[in-house]
């Protein structure tokens, strides 16, 4: 931005040396005698009129730029000299045999070179005018701007969310800064949703440390009775027993309950309710996909289907599908995708199929666990969350996703929610 500012300083300076350069080249023009093309005429006839030593040897129609030539003797009385004087706005009068010459000339050079010479300015002020409005308007529908962007990515590198942007109606950054501000706002409530989600945990395992430390302590007690033959009838030996047992299963429920919580919670899945065609749904999927796919050879196809409304978030869709088809990518042998919409019981599916399916069929069930790899995953890089969020994503869409083996192909298949 600095250095975009003393461009602005710097421009008017240099225009203002090149007018100055133009008019002094201009100067230089007007002093020259090629400046002023009448003065060669007026020599010319002077020549002529030398030559012939005769003062009317020399007419002015035979010279561009002279109107009349006129001679005043030495023996002239007063009426032809003030006559020979009068009206001598474009006149030259040059010494001849002791008496004088009159050239009347015509200044129509000097002229359009007057001309020239305004317009040239104009144009190199109109044109420097334009250049400052459109330096102007880069700063501040570019420059500005993209200053601003860079300013929320520095903040937003050292973690600092909660300063947002202003909204703009740029044509050119409008929609970016509104994304980068939403994506801001995305990070500031995941932010706080880790923290409550960390304040919870702590809560939590609080809470499951006394509830456990209860059955724990009794179990000892009974361990100890026991040890030391305190119950001196089976009865209640077995008594003792049974309630060991009783407080090794509310213990093994409470570890049950941090399991499940940990699963659970780990991620939070957020939708945002909407409708949308399946259309575009699709365009954005084949405009990413087909280069991408062409690029390594692989044969992507789309087969043909019915523009339905469907309900859900589409970019949540857009998430989905493109989980589903990466998996294709990594897990399939590459020779073909495609994505096809079977109907079953008068609802369009989406089916999304790779050839060189590498799954073994009896890890399938497992595929939708969470941090769950299969054994075909080899040296591919991963999480073992993709499918993993594809359901939760679907099931809080209000869908479904389910796959299955066909021969040498995998098909996974979303069953989506119609508006």
């Amino acid at each position: 931005m600095r250095s975009y500012n003393k461009l602005l300083v710097v421009f008017p300076v240099v225009i203002a040396l090149v007018l100055a350069g133009v008019n002094l080249l201009f100067g230089l023009g007007f002093g020259g005698e090629s400046g002023k093309p009448y003065l060669v005429d007026i020599n010319r006839a002077s020549d002529v009129i030398e030559r012939a030593g005769d003062p009317y040897a020399a007419r002015a129609d035979d010279y561009l730029n002279l109107e009349a030539i006129g001679y005043l003797p030495e023996t002239a009385d007063e009426e032809e000299i003030a006559q020979f004087f009068s009206d001598s706005a474009n006149v030259v009068f040059r010494p001849y045999d002791g008496g004088l010459l009159r050239f009347d000339y015509i200044d129509s050079a000097e002229r359009e070179l007057a001309l020239v010479w305004t317009v040239t300015n104009l144009a190199i002020g109109v044109i420097a005018a334009l250049c400052l409005i459109i330096l102007l308007y880069v700063r501040s529908k570019l420059i500005k701007p993209f200053t601003r962007i860079s300013d929320l990515l520095y903040e937003l590198s050292k973690g600092h969310l909660t300063s947002g942007l202003k909204e703009s109606k740029s044509r050119y950054f409008g929609r970016f800064i509104w994304g980068l501000d939403l994506l801001r706002e995305t990070l500031e409530a995941r932010k706080q949703n880790e923290l409550a989600l960390t304040r919870e945990n702590k809560m939590m395992v609080l809470a499951l440390s006394h509830d456990i430390k209860t059955p724990l302590s009794a179990i000892r007690l009974y361990g100890k009775a026991l040890a030391e033959d305190l119950y001196d009838t089976e009865e209640k030996r077995r008594e003792v027993i049974l309630g060991i047992d009783e407080k090794a299963e509310e213990m093994e429920g409470l570890v049950r309950d941090i399991i499940k919580t940990s699963r659970e919670d780990f991620l939070h899945i957020e939708v945002r309710e909407g409708e949308f065609y399946l259309g575009e749904l699709i365009d954005r999927i084949r405009a990413y996909y087909g280069e991408k796919l062409a690029l390594v050879k692989c044969e992507f196809i789309v087969d043909t289907y019915r523009n339905l409304l469907l309900s859900g978030d589409i970019e949540r869709y857009v998430e989905v599908m493109e989980n589903i088809i990466e998996n294709a990518i990594k897990y399939g042998d590459g020779r073909e995708i495609r994505i096809d919409f079977p109907v079953e019981e008068d609802h369009q599916l989406i089916a999304v199929t790779n050839t060189g399916n590498s799954l073994p069929g009896g890890e399938l069930v497992h595929i939708w666990e969470s941090f769950w790899r299969g054994s075909n995953v080899e040296r591919q890089s991963g999480s073992g969350l993709g499918l993993y969020i594809c359901r939760r994503l679907m099931n809080a869409m209000q869908g479904d996703i389910y796959a299955e083996i066909r021969g040498d192909d995998m098909v996974v298949t979303l069953i989506p929610k119609e508006a």
